[in-house]
């Protein structure tokens, strides 16, 4: 009888490396909205117009305060809730 030989590592499936950028689709509308409104106040805003985006982003910063700790979207939810309560500060002083 002839020896039988085997491989040393069977095969190996491939599996891509993990991403360091989970996307998520719900942050990334959170960011454009969050970029938009600000965008889109003029500085002479009227009372109602600036009532308006607060409230928009206040909207905004529920949602990503409903992000839990841990996930791999928090860090980005986190990021954009800074950048909401900044934008709803520099209206509120207006």
């Amino acid at each position: 009888m002839g020896k039988k030989s085997y491989p040393l590592h069977p095969p190996t499936p491939h599996i891509p490396p993990p991403t360091l950028c989970v996307r998520n689709p719900g942050l990334e509308a959170a960011q454009r909205e969050i970029k938009s409104l600000s965008a889109s106040i003029p500085t002479d805003a009227d009372d109602g117009e600036r009532n308006r985006v607060l409230s928009q982003l206040q909207s905004i910063i529920n949602q990503l305060e409903k992000v839990q700790n841990g996930t791999t979207t928090y860090l980005k939810a986190q990021e954009l809730l800074l950048s909401a309560n900044n934008k709803i500060k520099r209206l509120q002083i207006k």
